[in-house]
């Protein structure tokens, strides 16, 4: 999302909002404390990328990850997946929870989907996502600083007690967040809305505003205004992000 769209910043319900600070703290008094053995803080944007390689290569029986804007590789949702990962995916138990407002960004619902449908990977959407995570397994994880922090800074973590915490935190977002239903799976209603609709209810997700709707559809405010009042009577749903939400849910993406 570039720094001059709009965002309607109303769009995640308080008590969320508030369950997902008190997540953070733990977090930040887990990593404030003394230095702990098996835990690095790494800074070299190659280094991190080599371990959060070997961390998730690592796994046996489940990933997790927290994923949220900026990423620093480009999204890729047309990239054919190599067979053997595919197949090594396949048999673990994958998770993951994307950030809202990575929907704003081009490919990444069409990421998502991909994934879901082809790495047998439960993806799930979740407003303000606090951190960027992979755990792997309960042996090893990677978390990413909170805003505020450098950007190539994610701390390496090898230490039980901590991935337990990271674990558990993981398992309350997870249940606050929505699921994503595969596209195959969508009901005959989803069928009437078309790609340019499929997005606006992605950007919709995101937490745009109608103006700038509007300009990444190239359509005058009032259109855009119109065909938001329609989904929302479709498909049930009092608020914005909710429309957005519901049709994850009902596999309209």
């Amino acid at each position: 999302m570039g720094a001059g769209d709009d965002v309607d910043a109303g769009f995640v319900p308080a008590g969320r909002i508030d369950e997902v600070r008190r997540l953070t703290t733990r977090l930040h008094q887990l990593f404030s404390g003394e230095a702990r053995e098996n835990v690095r803080l790494l800074t070299d944007r190659e280094e991190i990328h080599f371990h959060h390689r070997r961390v998730y290569s690592s796994a046996r029986s489940e990933i997790r990850v927290c994923s949220r804007p900026p990423y620093s590789m480009a999204i890729e949702p047309d990239e054919p997946i190599d067979a053997a990962r595919g197949a090594w995916l396949s048999r673990l138990n994958y998770r993951v929870i994307t950030d809202t407002s990575a929907l704003g960004l081009p490919g990444a619902l069409k990421l998502v989907l991909r994934d879901s449908a082809e790495n047998r990977c439960e993806n799930r959407l979740l407003a303000r996502v606090p951190f960027k995570l992979l755990v792997s397994d309960d042996r090893g994880a990677m978390l990413g600083l909170g805003e505020g922090a450098p950007a190539a800074h994610s701390i390496l973590i090898e230490d039980s007690m901590m991935i337990h915490s990271l674990i558990n935190c993981f398992e309350t977002l997870w249940h606050m967040a929505t699921p994503v239903v595969d596209r195959r799976d969508a009901d005959d209603l989803g069928l009437v809305v078309d790609e340019e609709g499929r997005h606006l209810l992605g950007l919709l997700a995101a937490g745009f505003t109608d103006a700038s709707i509007s300009r990444r559809l190239g359509m005058s405010e009032r259109t855009v205004q119109r065909r938001i009042q329609w989904l929302m009577k479709h498909l049930g749903a009092d608020t914005r992000f909710q429309a957005g939400v519901n049709a994850a849910k009902r596999g309209w993406f």
